[in-house]
């Protein structure tokens, strides 16, 4: 099939490919479908992580980018060197079925997970932002097509440009980064970091963590499973004495007592002991146990925790949120025997137990629209 092709494209190493680079070359053989020399640019609303001045796989992007510039599939438009970063990417003539193989072969995104242009609601996009108004890329795809994901892999058309923002995120390699923001001003051996309301808050790696001081909170502290909603919080709560974490999945299988997120949070907890902590993950089997081990971290540090949106009506919210017919995504029998059998906090079983009954699973991104300042306050 890939021939001498293979050996090539093995020698760029494409198991460090970024997923952002998989997800262009598969909107790149998609364009090949309706035209032959199909082009991308690469901007903020393509590969946001690529053209962000903190992007920590643009060495990897360009590793592939220069690989099949090689290998003679792309022809890549460079803005210095080669190299250095990208412009624009175009498919090079009569290979699309070259991208085709590389993408079968070496891509991790399978084939079921990939959507095409053609299959998106646009009119239901257009009706979320009548109704909500601007928002984050996976806030509007869960809202309008019932999945955060469904938008992961298509270049947004233009009228979409000034509705749609798209945040790249700190991708760490070989330590922890943590993301926080709202209320929470704090010095470490570097630098003093007053309190942030815009996206994307502040990152701070591990061994700053090590010299903290934290010198202001707010009198909650919310935990939040993924960026997006932490995000879209951010400049919705603004103002409010509120502190935000993100999760990022630090506790997805442990409660992580020696990570840089549990000594940030034991800083916190020496700051103001027995602060309220409010933990919210997706209502699903991963965010169920996502939290469950939060609570216990949060409670051995000297938290005081308490679940918030997680529990059985959050699908209720769900269904008056979401336009798409789509209310949930359907679980394995795997996932139902994790449920079953493994142990979480009791809080969390009215909520285990009708992701069961419902046989879906649901995600918490497009919940955001209903938090105000008010609800936030008042979070129980």
């Amino acid at each position: 099939m890939l021939g001498n092709l293979s050996d090539n494209i093995q020698s760029g190493k494409p198991e460090l490919w970024p997923l952002e680079f998989w997800q262009l070359i598969i909107q790149l053989a998609e364009r090949a479908r309706m035209t032959p020399e199909p082009r991308i640019s690469l901007t903020k609303s393509t590969t946001p992580d690529y053209v962000s001045p903190i992007s920590n796989t643009q060495y990897e992007f360009n590793l592939a980018l220069t690989t099949l510039e090689n290998s003679r599939i792309l022809d890549v438009r460079w803005k210095a060197e080669t190299g250095s970063q990208a412009s624009w990417v175009r498919l090079q003539p009569d290979k699309s079925d070259a991208l085709g193989q590389i993408i079968e072969f070496f891509s991790p995104i399978q084939p079921s997970q990939r959507t095409q242009p053609q299959d998106i609601n646009w009119d239901t996009i257009n009706k979320a932002f009548q109704l909500y108004g601007p928002l984050g890329l996976r806030t509007i795809a869960h809202i309008a097509l019932g999945s955060s994901h469904s938008l992961d892999t298509i270049s947004l058309p233009l009228e979409f440009n000034n509705k749609i923002w798209v945040q790249p995120d700190a991708i760490p390699v070989g330590s922890d980064v943590i993301r926080v923001g709202g209320l929470l001003e704090f010095t470490t051996s570097s630098a003093k970091f007053m309190d942030r309301w815009s996206r994307p808050g502040h990152y701070i790696w591990a061994w700053d963590i090590e010299n903290i001081q934290i010198e202001k909170l707010g009198d909650k502290l919310l935990l939040i499973e993924n960026p997006y909603p932490y995000w879209e919080l951010l400049t919705r709560l603004k103002e409010l004495p509120i502190t935000l974490v993100c999760l990022h999945g630090e506790t997805r299988h442990h409660e992580a007592s020696q990570s840089a997120l549990a000594n940030l949070l034991n800083r916190i907890y020496k700051k103001r002991p027995g602060v309220e902590t409010h933990i919210w993950c997706d209502p699903d089997p991963g965010g169920i146990f996502i939290a469950s081990y939060a609570y216990t971290l949060v409670k051995k540090l000297g938290g005081n925790p308490s679940f918030w949106k997680m529990g059985a009506e959050v699908f209720d919210e769900l269904e008056t949120v979401l336009l798409s017919d789509q209310k949930g995504l359907p679980i394995s029998q795997s996932e139902k025997d994790w449920l079953t059998h493994k142990e979480f906090h009791p809080d969390l079983l009215p909520l285990a137990n009708q992701i069961i009954t419902k046989g879906i699973k649901g995600e918490q991104e497009g919940l955001t629209i209903t938090i105000t300042t008010a609800t936030a306050y008042q979070m129980k």
